[in-house]
């Protein structure tokens, strides 16, 4: 597993500005020896801790990349081995242990998710023409194993987050479950965030498992990435645990899941 440091954010800072605070007076020889030590941990910040976002070829050959290796993060776009076009990203306050990026169908967008490696997950959205320039944000948020799709018509990115990429039944194994008003017991899966790509806010939309009565999940192997494919403008298809589901937009708040008996 990939961790990040945030912590070492803080001393990061300190190399910058290796004077002491002014309401704290300390003899020379002290400040410069934490000057020192400060320098030698912040080296830490930028080793080989986290993992390399793989650029994405465009159909037109330019090369969309972003730096992570310093502060801020640079995202650049490349034609024939040259910049035609940077921007600036902030440092995630949670740490960056890894991305990716992956673009729509006529790659007038593209989507930029990365992870911290403590269980948050988030994405920023990108225009590529006229010129590169966010569109959105959506900060740090609890999960694991993101995944991305745009919509045919290119309106609408999903960001589809399950809370967790193992092991999704031990909350229903250790009844940390919630109850409905008719008494059913249900489990939250994830979320399915519905961002337009003409910007503003965008929607969060719960995945809750609502089993029929006597249900037991299969304890095994699956695959944690909900793998969002929109199969018509307002269809969209989620892998689940126990197969495929096809959901209907516009989604509710609460999207609620029947898996099958046994």
């Amino acid at each position: 597993m990939v961790h990040s440091y945030p912590a070492l954010s803080i001393i990061y800072q300190e190399v910058k500005n290796p004077e002491p605070h002014p309401r704290c007076h300390v003899p020379q020889w002290i400040s410069h020896l934490i000057w020192w030590h400060n320098r030698l941990f912040a080296q830490i910040r930028y080793m080989d801790i986290t993992e390399s976002v793989t650029p994405l070829l465009l159909s037109d050959q330019r090369l969309v990349s972003v730096c992570t290796t310093e502060e801020p993060f640079t995202l650049k776009i490349e034609n024939a081995g040259l910049v035609v076009d940077s921007l600036e990203i902030q440092y995630p306050e949670g740490g960056f242990a890894g991305g990716s990026l992956k673009a729509s169908t006529t790659q007038a967008f593209f989507v930029f998710s990365y992870y911290s490696g403590q269980s948050e997950e988030c994405f920023q959205l990108f225009r590529i023409k006229p010129k590169l320039h966010e569109v959105a944000a959506s900060g740090y948020m609890y999960g694991e194993a993101s995944s991305c799709a745009f919509s045919p018509d290119e309106k609408i990115l999903v960001f589809a987050l399950p809370f967790s990429c193992s092991e999704w039944w031990q909350a229903w194994d250790d009844e940390e479950v919630g109850v409905d008003d008719a008494g059913h017991r249900f489990l939250d899966f994830g979320v399915l965030c519905l961002q337009p790509t003409e910007g503003g806010n965008f929607s969060t939309h719960t995945l809750r498992i609502t089993p029929p009565d006597s249900w037991a999940p299969k304890r095994e192997d699956y695959d944690p990435f909900l793998k969002p494919d929109f199969r018509a403008i307002n269809s969209l298809a989620v892998s689940m645990p126990w197969g495929v589901e096809v959901l209907t937009l516009p989604l509710n708040e609460v999207v609620h899941l029947t898996p099958p008996n046994g």
